[in-house]
């Protein structure tokens, strides 16, 4: 895509041709999959594409998820560079558990501390981006988050979700088969991670036997 040009001039051919991919979105609703080995940059790419979509001129909204709270923290550090958080463009939303304290300091300015459902459904509705853990966004339409208000899912860390989660997230908020007649933009779908390293956390025996330990 000759129109791209890229915040991160660093990127090497292959992370430059995966961000060119995810944002000319040609194949959707089908995922966008990055992966490879420890230290390949698959975050770096990841981050790369937000950038991009978030940039769009369509104004894409962006759910970004992680399985666990540090990795959240971590695009969220990443993401800071290009949305400084006097804008309100990112927000990063955190569960009833965690609090601000537990945050990294270049993380703060992005979160709030009102837990209440009307407050966090508030931020998610006003921010381009919205980062949080896999878990806690499948209680977004609980809030009353409308199916199809994200454009783009971004699994990051994506070896390490369960099936289940990824799926409820995507299907109760994101709308890959809209009507033609209401020009909605089909949905897209990026998992980053990499499925030979650790796996989905499973401590019920039954659940492995299940098969729930392997991610989506």
């Amino acid at each position: 895509v000759a129109s791209v040009r890229f915040a991160n001039r660093d990127l090497n051919e292959e992370q430059r041709d995966a961000v060119q991919k995810i944002v000319q979105g040609e194949l959707r609703p089908l995922p966008y999959i990055i992966y490879g080995p420890p230290g390949t940059g698959k975050t770096t790419a990841t981050v790369e594409a937000i950038y991009q979509l978030a940039k769009h001129p369509d104004c894409l909204r962006i759910l970004a998820v992680t399985p666990s709270n540090a990795a959240a923290d971590i695009l969220v550090e990443r993401l800071a560079q290009y949305f400084p958080p006097s804008a309100f463009e990112m927000r990063r939303i955190l569960a009833y558990s965690r609090s601000l304290d537990d945050l990294p300091s270049a993380v703060k300015p992005y979160a709030s501390d009102d837990r209440t459902s009307e407050g966090q459904k508030l931020e998610v509705l006003t921010a381009l981006i919205v980062v949080s853990t896999v878990n806690l966004a499948a209680r977004f339409s609980r809030w009353g988050i409308p199916k199809g208000h994200f454009d783009v899912l971004c699994v990051d860390e994506a070896g390490q979700a369960t099936e289940p989660e990824v799926v409820a997230v995507a299907s109760s908020l994101m709308d890959f088969f809209p009507d033609d007649k209401q020009h909605i933009p089909i949905a897209q779908m990026i998992l980053a991670g990499d499925p030979k390293q650790l796996g989905p956390v499973m401590t019920s025996s039954l659940c492995k036997k299940l098969g729930l330990g392997i991610s989506y």
